[in-house]
């Protein structure tokens, strides 16, 4: 995934960005021009939602979510933020 990620990049390092979305901001820890990468946790364990979501969709051709757990019962929120991170992209 890193390679993929990183094949994006046109030489320059990725940087962290603030992703405006409804007069707040979706933090990114990893952005490029055209890609953004987060682990699970950044993306999926946060107070996210489908206005969240649909800004990063409108602002980057990729996005590369790395380090997703096996997911039960036991994380069903995160589980739901995933599915609707997977929806919101395709």
């Amino acid at each position: 995934l890193e390679a993929i990620f990183m094949s994006q990049s046109d030489g320059e390092q990725p940087q962290p960005f603030q992703l405006p979305v409804k007069g707040r901001s979706l933090s990114i820890p990893r952005a490029l021009r055209h890609a953004a990468s987060f682990h699970f946790d950044e993306i999926c364990r946060i107070n996210a939602a489908a206005a969240d979501y649909l800004a990063l969709a409108a602002a980057y051709q990729l996005v590369v979510v790395q380090d997703v757990p096996l997911l039960s019962d036991a994380t069903r929120n995160e589980a739901l933020r995933f599915v609707n991170l997977i929806d919101t992209l395709y």
